[in-house]
């Protein structure tokens, strides 16, 4: 698998979570991101 293409996409995703959601809240974000881009990659 190829994870440069996706690596700017989940740089995004951080950046934006950090913007929306402090503290534990960014926690939990970065966590359900992740998550869900792991599933994504595993898909492709």
């Amino acid at each position: 698998m190829n994870f440069n293409k996706s690596a700017p996409f989940i740089h995004f995703g951080i950046f934006f979570a950090y913007l929306n959601f402090k503290g534990r809240d960014f926690l939990m974000t970065l966590l359900k991101f992740s998550f869900c881009n792991i599933l994504f990659l595993n898909n492709f």
